[in-house]
């Protein structure tokens, strides 16, 4: 026994290997202790998701989404029902909205994004429409719960679709949808809900975009961003102190970067960079709370920690530790 109570686990998907992966997670040390792997219910996973409500894990596969009750005390996964289907293929990334009672999902293989309502008392996902939008072979969906507004980066028309969504998981394109100014291969996004700011990790140009957005939803390009690395494939914010955490894969050895941004969506390079770990930094978790940042590298199939203090500057931890199967493409870190 590690002498100390489970409180919060990190959970990997390995994309390669068809399994999640259980992490505990020591806040006093801020390390991680790998639990037993999990059958991920299908093919490819890559995207989670959770709903606190019910203690529900989702897994995007590349046509279904899996539902797990999970366990504080030992990280342990336990298949719900069969996996749901998303009536559309190459399941990428999932967000929920501000509810926990509508899930989404960006659907690479068929151009759209997935709606599904989630019980209350269950967590069971019941698929309810597909939308397609104007673009083409959608990487990652983001939620403004604040403004309703769903966003999808569709990685092969270089622009991002922006949506309205209604309780019922109704979705309605807004006007001028969708948005390609300052846009290359999109492959990741991130909200910062309380500034109206939308940020797009561009891969083929290895930088990032600002978007500011209002009430129509219309985005609005502020600025585009120098990565300081190649391929950068993941970003994440920590709101409370207005950081960017970027992963950039680099042709050989993962670079986190960091930097600030303000209201204005104006940012500032800290300087700072931090070495992934591994191979090809391919997905960011975060824990704001205790300040730490969590990396998978899908190249080395190793995961990494490491903190950071109120400026962006990161210090590692651990650094290639195994995920116990290959390729890990998603992360998701549970208070």
């Amino acid at each position: 026994s590690s002498g100390y109570a489970y409180q919060s686990v990190l959970y990997v998907a390995n994309k390669g290997s068809g399994q999640i992966v259980g992490f505990d997670f020591d806040s006093s040390t801020s390390k991680i202790l790998e639990f037993s792997p999990t059958a991920a219910g299908g093919n490819f996973p890559i995207g989670l998701a959770h709903d606190s409500r019910t203690q529900t894990l989702y897994a995007a596969h590349s046509a279904t989404i899996s539902e797990f009750t999970y366990s504080f005390e030992n990280g342990s996964l336990v298949a719900l029902r069969d996996p749901v289907s998303a009536e559309a293929t190459g399941v990428n990334e999932l967000a929920f909205d501000a509810t926990n009672r509508l899930l989404f999902t960006s659907n690479f293989g068929s151009s759209t994004v997935s709606s599904f309502t989630s019980d209350d008392e269950t967590g069971e996902l019941k698929f309810f429409e597909n939308d397609g939008g104007a673009g083409r072979e959608p990487y990652d969906v983001a939620i403004d719960e604040g403004g309703k507004f769903l966003f999808l980066a569709n990685n092969a028309t270089n622009d991002i679709a922006v949506f309205t969504y209604r309780s019922t998981g109704v979705l309605d394109e807004v006007a001028g949808s969708p948005f390609g100014d300052g846009v290359s291969q999109p492959v990741a996004l991130a909200v910062d809900r309380e500034y109206d700011l939308l940020f797009c990790v561009n891969f083929n140009s290895n930088n990032f975009t600002v978007f500011s957005y209002g009430d129509d939803g219309a985005l609005r390009r502020e600025r585009v961003i120098n990565s300081h690395g190649t391929r950068p494939r993941d970003i994440i914010l920590d709101t409370s102190r207005k950081i960017i955490f970027v992963a950039n894969q680099n042709v050989a050895g993962g670079t986190i970067r960091s930097f600030t941004y303000d209201e204005g969506g104006n940012v500032s390079d800290t300087g700072f960079s931090m070495n992934s770990g591994g191979e090809r930094a391919r997905a960011l978790a975060i824990s704001t709370a205790n300040r730490v940042l969590f990396v998978a590298n899908e190249g080395s199939n190793t995961v990494s920690v490491m903190t950071y203090d109120s400026e962006g500057k990161m210090t590692s931890v651990q650094s290639g530790i195994g995920v116990g199967g290959f390729t890990p493409s998603g992360l998701i870190f549970i208070p």
